[in-house]
């Protein structure tokens, strides 16, 4: 939580559902306010879709036909 960078702790959001990751990862995250890339929210159920920059573009233009 970028937060944490500046002393503050994480929010109330935060504190619940870092709480709720699978082992000590939750509390790494929520002390150290480490970035999380796109696998890594997968892996630990925080996003449920990923799409890769390179193809990011093709999404927006094709958004129409969602």
């Amino acid at each position: 939580m970028p937060e944490v960078l500046i002393g503050a702790f994480p929010d109330v959001g935060a504190s619940y559902f870092l709480s709720r990751l699978p082992g000590f990862f939750g509390e790494y995250v929520g002390l150290t306010g480490a970035r999380l890339n796109g696998a890594e929210m997968l892996v630990f159920g925080l996003g449920t879709h990923f799409v890769p920059s390179k193809v990011f573009v093709l999404v927006q233009c094709n958004q129409e036909y969602i």
